[in-house]
């Protein structure tokens, strides 16, 4: 990949903003949805590679066809770059197989194979501005062999990685960062990591109706609760987990903190 164009503070913990559609970012206008996150401050994008809880009808398409996501991910990569944008991936959900949210019940010890391709799609394309999470919420004996595997195969490749083990670690374990999911906006997280809203209950609390995990949510919420973990230095990454298109209000909430 040659020199990084990513400066040191780009990865600094304290300086991360971020923002996805976590699970359909397949289908965004990839150069709208990362201008919008240019022009707020908003420094980091994230998404789940294999789309775990789309509510598409089809939702496992992706686990089946791990190959369907390479144009899209080398295009997303591609345009993160060109603006400085880190770009965070969890490979895999371990609530696969959970049945929440409409999930089907096979869980990743049926998609072995699919999961390892997947994994290679991200690393041929390589670390420059990537972070690897292997594995989001890490509960299943599957999800922990893939979790160490991929961070080993990770560091040797010169990626960047965090830990999410069992979804509320208080240390990065081995790895560059680690990931909370708080349950509430009461919890802002633990010092030295990135709070990440990825939990259904504080997803419902920040929702418009206070009811709804899977939103819309509210970008004055969202924003709040943004200042209040930055304000210890730490790490934010609003989880859209049901946006099924880019929600600019939220970016421009969320970088509005950055101003503060």
């Amino acid at each position: 990949m040659g020199t990084s164009r990513f400066e040191d503070y780009e990865y600094e913990t304290a300086n991360i903003l971020g923002y996805g559609p976590v699970n359909n970012w397949t289908s965004q206008d990839f150069r709208k949805w990362l201008n919008a996150q240019v022009k707020n401050n908003v420094n980091w994008a994230t998404i789940e590679f294999f789309c775990w809880s789309s509510q598409r009808e089809d939702r496992d398409h992706f686990y089946e066809n791990p190959e369907d996501l390479k144009k899209p991910y080398q295009m997303l990569v591609k345009e993160c770059r060109k603006r400085n944008i880190v770009l965070m991936v969890s490979i895999v959900n371990d609530n696969k197989g959970s049945g929440k949210y409409g999930d089907n019940q096979k869980a990743l010890a049926h998609y072995k194979s699919q999961i390892r391709k997947g994994r290679e799609i991200i690393f041929d394309e390589g670390p420059d501005g990537v972070i690897i999470q292997a594995v989001a919420e890490t509960q299943t004996k599957e999800g922990q062999i893939f979790e160490s595997e991929t961070i080993a195969l990770a560091h040797q490749k010169g990626f960047k990685t965090c830990w999410n083990n069992n979804s509320r670690p208080t240390n990065s374990n081995g790895c560059t960062y680690f990931a909370y999911h708080p349950s509430s906006t009461s919890d802002i997280g633990v010092a030295g990591g990135i709070v990440v809203l990825d939990h259904g209950q504080i997803l419902r609390e920040l929702s418009k109706n206070g009811k709804d995990v899977f939103g819309p949510y509210d970008p004055t919420k969202v924003s709040a609760y943004a200042a209040k973990v930055r304000a210890k230095e730490r790490g934010f990454v609003h989880y859209g987990f049901g946006d099924e298109e880019v929600d600019f209000d939220t970016i421009k909430a969320i970088g509005a903190v950055s101003k503060k």
